[in-house]
């Protein structure tokens, strides 16, 4: 899609796509981009180059970022008058912020997990007086993915555990609602999943067992249960083909009764430009105005070293 037709559609689908991306916050090895050096850039501490406060808005609106998924680690709670004043700036922008947390350890004990959430924000609501609604973030996103382990991998695979370990997620994710419904009942709750996890022949996941002994019927059973606990899921559909794309995502669209969306990875467009021919922009448009699904973007802090999409 060329610039001029994209500039024709632009006034057409300003608030429209509620697109989102994750952005990764490289704490251990700060990179360009990441949310380390965008933070220690704004302290004035010597970070790698990253663009200003003020250029991160051109971003988010030439590739139509409507939704932030940050991973801030613990700047909540370490430097939450920075983090405060970052999400009135991203709601000035109507971005919608949203805490990105991700550990697969939590997959097997959610007790951690928990006694972060009270550490780092569980305190924002007895905050100074004069904190705006501004200052919050909007919601939790949980990056909690169950093929971290070997048993969920392909060369190490035992469909068995794989399925107790995405019971564990289940579990997880039923355990932060519950601390969301008693802390923080403003937040909502996103997660991710891998786009293999409803596979039922063949797959990665045993459904074999459950109250059914239908497999089939088991793995709509979690996918009810999990639907019950979320506003909404995205699934790392992952792959530069639109078509295969949709493929992945179509029995989560049809069976899974809470929203879904589609991710998508800025790795699978290397070489080709943001606004290019089949192109990462392109593809998500593409999604978003033909499927009418929504888009999350792997990862932002690509979309800030290269400046932007259009």
């Amino acid at each position: 899609m060329t610039r001029s037709r994209l500039a024709l559609l632009l006034p057409l689908l300003a608030g429209a796509c509620d697109r989102g991306a994750w952005w990764w916050g490289k704490f251990d090895a700060p990179e360009p981009g990441s949310i380390a050096a965008f933070h220690a850039a704004a302290m004035g501490s010597t970070a790698p180059a990253v663009p200003n406060a003020s250029d991160l808005a051109p971003v988010l609106d030439s590739c139509w970022i409507e939704r932030l998924y940050g991973s801030y680690g613990s700047l909540p709670q370490t430097d939450p008058q920075w983090m405060w004043e970052w999400n009135s700036a991203l709601h000035a922008w109507d971005v919608k912020s949203y805490y990105l947390l991700a550990d697969p350890a939590w997959i097997e004990d959610s007790a951690p997990l928990i006694g972060l959430l009270d550490q780092r924000i569980g305190w924002w609501t007895k905050a100074p007086v004069g904190l705006t609604p501004n200052a919050f973030f909007d919601g939790l996103h949980l990056d909690l993915e169950p093929v971290q382990f070997p048993a969920c991998k392909t060369a190490t695979l035992d469909p068995v555990a794989c399925r107790a370990l995405h019971d564990g997620l289940l579990q997880t994710i039923t355990d932060v609602r519950s601390w969301i419904d008693a802390n923080a009942s403003y937040l909502e709750l996103y997660v991710d999943l891998h786009h293999w996890t409803d596979v039922v022949s063949g797959g990665r996941v045993d459904w074999s067992t459950g109250l059914s002994t239908d497999p089939a019927t088991n793995r709509t059973a979690w996918y009810t249960q999990l639907a019950a606990q979320v506003d909404g899921i995205t699934v790392m559909a992952y792959h530069p083909n639109p078509v295969t794309l949709v493929s992945r995502v179509a029995w989560e669209f049809a069976n899974v009764p809470t929203e879904v969306r589609v991710g998508m990875d800025v790795d699978d467009y290397a070489g080709i430009p943001f606004n290019g021919t089949d192109g990462l922009m392109d593809v998500a448009l593409g999604l978003e105005l033909g499927e009418g699904q929504r888009v999350d973007v792997h990862r932002f802090n690509d979309l800030v070293v290269a400046g932007g999409c259009l």
